[in-house]
């Protein structure tokens, strides 16, 4: 899995980077600007490049008891911290 991967300071290529970016504007451009969140949301703060904290929260917020859970990042990804490519790509692969 690519966090894993990365969370072991793995590099990713630039071919597989590209394809992750390629891919994930393609699901990107299906969605509306805007949407609708219904249900039982985790709200995650800013960022800010720090990709161990996003991994910390990701393996916490995922339980089985949490399956059905939607979680909302508010942004500021990558400015500050040294990783924020990692977290950008991450993301895109999650989404």
């Amino acid at each position: 899995m690519v966090k894993d991967y990365l969370y072991e300071q793995g590099k990713l290529s630039k071919e597989l980077a590209t394809e992750i970016v390629r891919k994930s504007a393609l699901i990107f451009g299906k969605e509306p600007n805007l949407l609708r969140i219904e249900g039982k949301v985790t709200i995650v703060g800013d960022i800010h490049g720090q990709f161990y904290d996003l991994h910390s929260m990701l393996i916490k917020l995922h339980k089985p008891e949490n399956k059905d859970d939607i979680i909302l990042l508010l942004g500021d990804y990558v400015d500050r911290g040294c990783y924020g490519t990692e977290i950008v790509l991450l993301l895109m692969t999650l989404k």
